[in-house]
Formats: structure tokens, sequence, C-alpha cells
């Protein structure tokens, strides 16, 4: 739950509980390569995720389509058709248009009993593509049933035949625009509908309906980057988002809907100290609040030196250190505090995030190489501890974590290599 999903400009969110945030319906197509924010990135572009955030693009629609079937063992099959169409706007030979949409599904036996699987997606899109912006308006609905013996409860109720099985509906409507302008300067904008619809059963040979769960989501965001006249530049990021949850089981804690805001605001400063090497200073702060929690102001510093080595090649060095905060979703504070597989804890606190990392970057048109080390203290972290009951309740709980990553990679011809080493 501390990692967060990132579409354009907007955190994808989930009201019930972060596993959710994965549920994604939408064609690898139309997104662009997975970028990872953290330390500063993540505070500055991310939302209610205080470690992480996986964040796409959203990509030019290509003229082309393709089809898949395929087959295994244990009753495999799977099927896939996308196909997309493009064209000229009007008289206009700078704007183009074009329509995409895909449909995906699967289902297997497993590869023991009742681990069985089915699994639907259809996504569409149209998209208004000018020199300098890009709109995109996106319709996407996908279905998913699997099963697994002590899927989640592992072999805590054994003498209860745990033959667990859950069935997920999720809804995503919507709307990206971005434009670039000036030198370096750009902001995008994305507005979208989420609806997850869950139902969970313990045991699947005895269905019942105490675990249905629905949440809604509307969420508002715009991010970007202003390049001023001179030395001076301004990241900037704010995402709203109200949620709401109608359930059989999580509607015992003190609300069932919540309003979230963030505003980030990373002013830099770029200073020249040689003709080819720069030091670039970011220092700012984020907002993060909601109607049902308090809120806190959170810094982000960043100092790095930049340095052109020669013609396509530059190193960088910098140290950051960066705040997060994170409001936990219902599947932790809205249940019963007494009863049920996962307890709840309706007084559990805000979680905090403090990042502290250094790093080396070294690239050119031939190769590049990435080096850094951090430690993040996470204060208040919500986690399923094991209680003398057997059950499992929701704590929070103080954690420190220290890494360190090597990233290469290297390209010549048609032959690409990557090598990467990390450490927790």
């Amino acid at each position: 739950e501390n990692t967060g999903i990132s579409v354009g400009s907007a955190v994808l969110h989930d009201a019930q509980t972060g596993h959710y945030y994965t549920e994604l319906p939408i064609a690898p197509e139309m997104l662009g390569e997975p970028i990872v924010l953290t330390g500063v990135d993540n505070a500055l572009r991310g939302f209610n995720s205080s470690v992480g955030t996986v964040s796409y693009s959203w990509s030019e629609i290509t003229k082309g389509g393709s089809l898949t079937v395929g087959g295994g063992d244990h009753d495999l099959n799977f099927q896939r058709i996308h196909n997309a169409i493009t064209g000229a706007f009007g008289d206009s030979e700078d704007w183009t248009w074009g329509a995409e949409i895909e449909n995906s599904r699967s289902e297997s036996d497993g590869t023991i009993s009742f681990s069985d699987h089915s699994f639907e997606r259809t996504s569409g899109r149209i998209q208004l593509l000018g020199p300098d912006s890009q709109t995109d308006l996106f319709v996407g609905y996908q279905h998913k049933k699997f099963g697994q013996y002590g899927m989640y409860t592992g072999d805590l109720y054994t003498a209860f035949n745990p033959y667990e099985f859950e069935n997920i509906k999720t809804r995503l409507f919507l709307f990206n625009h971005r434009l670039d302008y000036g030198y370096d300067s750009l902001w995008e904008v994305t507005a979208y509908h989420r609806r997850n619809s869950d139902h969970y059963y313990f045991n699947r040979f005895s269905p019942d309906n105490r675990f249905v769960h629905e949440t809604k989501v509307n969420a508002l965001s715009m991010s970007g980057l202003h390049e001023f006249d001179g030395p001076f530049a301004l990241h900037y990021g704010m995402q709203s988002t109200s949620d709401e949850i109608e359930s059989t089981a999580l509607m015992n804690g003190p609300f069932i809907s919540r309003n979230y805001y963030k505003v980030s605001l990373l002013p830099e400063y770029r200073y020249e100290v040689a003709k080819d090497a720069d030091i670039i200073l970011k220092a700012g702060a984020s907002w993060e609040d909601t109607n049902r929690n308090i809120g806190r102001i959170s810094p982000v510093v960043e100092i790095s030196r930049l340095k052109e080595i020669n013609s396509g090649s530059s190193e960088r060095i910098y140290i950051s250190y960066a705040e997060s905060v994170q409001f936990i979703g219902y599947g932790a504070v809205g249940g019963s505090e007494t009863s049920g597989l996962f307890r709840s804890n309706h007084d559990l606190d805000r979680e905090t995030s403090r990042n502290i990392e250094v790093g080396y970057q070294l690239e050119n048109k031939m190769w590049t190489f990435h080096a850094s080390a951090f430690h993040r203290w996470d204060d208040n972290l919500a986690d399923w501890t094991y209680t003398g009951t057997g059950a499992r309740s929701a704590e929070n709980l103080d954690l420190e974590t220290s890494g360190v990553e090597f990233l290469g990679s290297g390209e010549w011809d048609s032959l690409q290599t990557i090598l990467s080493y990390g450490y927790l």
C-alpha cells in the first residue's frame, strides 16, 4: 500500500486496501514505459504513497493491430485482439486523431486443485494529438476471478477449509491533457472516476455475503514544470481526491467517505560554477491533508551537481531529503476491532516516511550508470500483526530500511545489455 500507480499526472487510488491499486484496466499499448519515482520525485508527484510511485505516461496512438491466441496445460487458454487507427484532423497537417480498442481474456484451472482463474479486460480511448499537446479520453473495464486454498489466511484456519475465492470488477473513466511549451516547460491535467467492486469468499463452497465491498473514487490533478527567464524554475503538483465505500464488513469505523488534498511546490535554482557545470538547488514542501485526519507539511530538498563531460555525455552527483505522508485505507480502519479474519484499528495514526539518498549518474550515447544509497524511516507504518487470538490486527509500527543500488546499461548496434544489483 506504500506504492502508488500513476497514469498521466494522477495517482490511481483505492479506498479499501493497497493491493487493489494494481487493478489497472488499461491495455499495455496505451501506456509508455514505467518510471519508478522515489525520494524527492515521489514526494513531488506521488499521492498517498509514502515510499514510491510507478508512473506511466499516455503513449501516442500508432496505427495497426494484433491478434493473439494461445493455450497450455490445465485448460489454459487466452485470446487478445487490439486495433488502432489514426488520421489527419480536419485540413491541418500538424494535428491528428486516433482511436484504439483492445479486448483480452484468459482462463485456467490452475496447477493445483481450486487455483483456477478467469480474466477479461476491455479498454478503449480516443486521442487528439497536436504539435505541442496530447489529449486522451479513456474508458476501461476489467473482471477477474481467482481462487487458492489459504490464499490470504495461509494455514491459520485449515480446520474451516479456506478454499478462498475472489471476484473483482474495476471500471475506470479518465481524461488527460498534456501541453509542452517554452524550452522545457510543461503542464498536465488528469481527471478520473474509478469504481472497484470486490466479493471475497472465505470458502467458495459455502458462499456468503460477509465480505462484499464497493469503492468509488473521483480525482482531479495537475502537475508540471515552469522555466522562468534566468536560473529559476518551479516544479509543482496537486491532487484532490474523494472516496467512499459501501461494505458488509468495513463500515464500522469513524467514517465511510473521505476527501484528500495534496499540494507540492518545489522551486529550483541553477548556479553555474564552470562553463559546463551547474549546481542545482531544489527546496520546497508538500502539504497533505484530509477532512478526516490531521494534515502535515513535509519538506523536500535536493542538491545536485550536473556536469557536461562532452557532447552527449553528462555526470550528476546528488543528495536529497524528502518526507511524505500516507493516510490508511478502510481495510485497516473501517472493520471490526473484535472479530473477523483481519481486525481493524480505528485509532491508527497517519503514516510518515523520511528518506535520505545520495547518488551518482553517468550518461552518454552508448551506456549509462547509476549508483545510489538510501536510508528511510517509516513512522506509524500500518501492518497486520498477530494477536493472542490468532487473528491478525492492524497496528502502527516503526520501520527503518537501508539500501544500495547499482544499475548499468549499454547499447551497441541492435544489442542492449542491462546489469543491476540491489541490496536492502
